[in-house]
């Protein structure tokens, strides 16, 4: 597994990837003996275990990953941190989070976890994921309810995640800025090659699920008022110059749009909520990649690009649809505590 120089620096890091060994008897009592003293200097409310890709339930790092979470319990409660939260990263194949018997011997490992919640990173699943993904994904993750603890689709974004979270077979979900919105565990398995370096934000467009580079958005929105009109930002709480504040703060304008998202749907009860977000979100969003493909501004890169998208945009509606009629989806996850609650309990 690559590792960042910055992360190997940090009192549980190392200057090398981690060892099995590193994880054992004296070294995994200084590894989360560092974590939890840190954790409770600097007053989280909860905390990230440290976990690894496994590739099945027969990994060798699965024991010593649960092993590691129960040592940092002990280590919390034994200095002051006993109503700090541990958050257990579950990371999977996609393949391995398909097959039933592989995810039914995960989770028999996992009952009984004190965990705040469980966060599942799935290799290859995310915003991008194609409709039939995003079914298996849904029934897979019911599968994990039986844990009784929230299900967090960890680095999954765009109407995938909302879709997610409108049907309630996770209670949440997390990913970056405008990036990380798909786990890719491809860069885990090697070294890292040159100078490392991080992507910029992109820009977002909310009504079209889509993300530009900022000078491919500046371009488009110079060159067409009409565009500038219909697909700018002008929520004067997020972007008060409008598209000027859209472009140059893409990070905030993001995080503003995905909270109001969230919040939207938060507001809709939940029997009705997976219809709704079907007429809200889903419906609009193919109508306006339509007309967003048909401005003469827009290259023919880009219009073939929002084609494949509406494909996928129409799929997603169909299939989402299908899943509400039949009423597919029985158990609902739990939601995870907010931070003001967590915050509340210190």
């Amino acid at each position: 597994m690559a590792i960042a120089k910055t992360i190997g620096r940090l009192p549980w890091g190392a200057d090398r990837p981690h060892l099995l060994s590193d994880f054992e008897g004296a070294n995994q009592r200084r590894v989360v003996s560092s974590l939890a003293n840190f954790v409770i200097k600097h007053r989280f409310s909860q905390v990230l275990a440290p976990t690894h890709l496994i590739r099945d339930a027969n990994d060798v790092w699965f024991p010593v990953d649960l092993e590691t979470f129960y040592g940092l319990r002990e280590q919390l409660d034994k200095n002051g941190g006993r109503k700090i939260s541990i958050v257990y990263s579950l990371c999977l194949p996609y393949a391995t989070f398909r097959d039933e018997s592989a995810r039914e011997k995960i989770i028999a490992q996992l009952e009984g976890l004190p965990a705040q919640s469980v966060w599942l990173k799935v290799d290859g699943c995310g915003a991008s994921s194609s409709p039939a993904a995003v079914r298996n994904y849904i029934e897979a993750t019911s599968d994990f309810h039986h844990l009784e603890l929230p299900v967090v689709s960890d680095q999954v974004g765009g109407l995938v995640g909302l879709s997610l979270l409108a049907l309630s077979a996770v209670g949440g979900i997390t990913h970056g800025l405008t990036l990380g919105e798909r786990f890719n565990a491809q860069h885990w398995r090697h070294r890292p090659h040159g100078t490392p370096h991080m992507q910029h934000p992109r820009v977002y467009f909310p009504t079209l699920d889509l993300h530009l580079k900022p000078k491919d958005a500046k371009m488009l929105f110079d060159g067409s008022s009409r565009l500038r009109a219909h697909f700018g930002c002008s929520d004067p709480d997020c972007c008060p110059r409008g598209v000027v504040d859209m472009v140059e703060n893409p990070s905030r304008h993001f995080l503003i749009q995905r909270m109001k998202q969230v919040s939207e749907l938060g507001q809709i009860p939940e029997q009705l909520r997976a219809r709704e977000f079907l007429e809200r979100f889903v419906r609009p969003t193919t109508d306006q990649v339509l007309r967003f493909a048909s401005f003469g501004q827009v290259n023919d890169t880009l219009k073939k690009r929002m084609m494949s998208h509406r494909k996928r945009m129409d799929a997603l509606r169909v299939l989402l649809g299908k899943l509400v009629d039949s009423r597919l989806v029985r158990t609902h996850s739990a939601i995870p505590d907010t931070r003001a609650v967590r915050e509340a309990r210190l």
